[in-house]
């Protein structure tokens, strides 16, 4: 998918579509589009990135040290995954696709610097999690 397809996809997410071309554009500059398959990992608390799912369903997560799990929100379309605050002891933050998803990954580490941080905190429309 080129630039002007995406643009247009991106057009069409919840209020993104009331916005500008010109600040879509300039939104996404330097981001560029990751496919995420069903069940992989998409961020972890090291991750300095920040992304804009464009389809698809990703599910954020922390994880105890002993590998149990607890799901703490679903993000859709609209939504952001971002890196941000400290990190937790012992504890494994995170976010996996769990159907096929798209995003639109840009870096975040000239805006925070090097260093560790929890990844997982999200903006934006909360998606229904699967059946």
């Amino acid at each position: 998918m080129d630039g002007p397809e995406l643009m247009a996809e991106v057009g069409r997410i919840g209020r993104l579509g009331t916005l500008s071309d010109q600040l879509r554009a300039a939104l996404l500059e330097g981001a560029h589009l990751v496919e995420y398959p069903s069940g992989s990992v998409t961020f972890r608390n090291h991750d300095r990135d920040l992304a804009l799912v464009i389809s698809g369903l990703v599910r954020i997560y922390l994880a105890a040290p002993d590998g149990r799990q607890i799901t703490v929100r679903y993000v859709g379309a609209g939504g952001l995954v971002h890196a941000t605050g400290r990190p937790l002891t012992n504890v494994v933050s995170g976010a996996q696709a769990v159907e096929p998803s798209r995003a639109m990954v840009s870096s975040m580490v000239s805006a925070y610097g090097s260093g560790t941080s929890q990844a997982g905190t999200i903006h934006g429309p909360a998606a229904q999690p699967p059946r």
